[in-house]
């Protein structure tokens, strides 16, 4: 009777210590895979670079992806349409040169204006 007793107590244990393992080991692989993600997204240097908040104004010159999507009305695409602008152009020398970003109108421009800087 005691023999059952503990069996059925050294089951529930290992159960229970096999659903802590596998939980603990799920949150350490997302994480992992999290890093994955990000490196592979076609801006490795701008995620590398982002800093873990993101102070106002930002440099549209030399702001990160991470960065120009904290601004309100800029997703991804049109973060990747600065950077490449920006690349291209060889910087923004004011920031009402922003609205030759496709995408980017005045509206956009109005809205994210006290949030920028060219500095």
């Amino acid at each position: 009777m005691k023999a059952r007793y503990y069996v059925k107590r050294i089951l529930i244990l290992a159960i229970w210590l096999l659903l802590m393992a596998w939980l603990i080991y799920g949150l350490i692989k997302d994480e992992t895979d999290l890093k994955g993600v990000l490196a592979d997204d076609g801006y490795p240097r701008y995620i590398e670079s982002a800093p873990d908040v993101v102070t106002f104004p930002i440099n549209i010159n030399t702001a990160t992806l991470r960065e120009l999507k904290a601004l309100e009305d800029i997703g991804t695409a049109k973060a990747e349409a600065i950077i490449a602008y920006r690349e291209e152009n060889g910087g923004f020398s004011s920031v009402d040169e922003l609205v030759n970003v496709t995408g980017i109108g005045n509206a956009t421009l109005e809205n994210i204006r006290r949030y920028i800087t060219v500095g």
